[in-house]
């Protein structure tokens, strides 16, 4: 059993990400230290630091619950230009922590993400 991205409401019914809870949260962890942010200080992450200190847009991403909701169309389209940035540099070898062995689910994560943009629907986190 595992998490399940995908767009809702949407007529590309075989673009999905699918990831282990542990291969989600090392996505997550591996994200936030590229983009600055100390999960471990962080609210839900054993800090007490309110999410709503992080400017990144990143922050809408690792401040979700792994297996339920959704973020809007208007939420992923913030996300996606940050997402695609780090993820490039990891497919040009600037690889942190294990993310070599996320880097194809993090790639059909951003497809995810684009169709919901495209859309207009949300991504659906089950």
């Amino acid at each position: 059993m595992g998490l399940t991205l995908y767009p809702g409401s949407s007529d590309a019914d075989d673009v999905e990400s699918s990831w282990s809870y542990s291969g989600f949260d090392a996505f997550r962890h591996a994200l936030a230290a590229a983009d600055g942010i100390d999960l471990q200080v962080m609210q839900g992450f054993g800090g007490d630091r309110p999410w709503s200190s992080v400017t990144s847009p990143l922050g809408l991403l690792l401040d979700h619950p792994d297996d339920r909701g959704q973020l809007s169309a208007a939420e992923c389209e913030r996300v996606l230009p940050r997402l695609i940035e780090i993820v490039a540099g990891w497919a040009d070898g600037d690889l942190g922590h294990s993310a070599e062995d996320f880097l194809e689910e993090a790639k059909s994560f951003i497809a995810v993400l684009e169709v919901c943009v495209r859309e207009r629907v949300p991504v659906v986190f089950s």
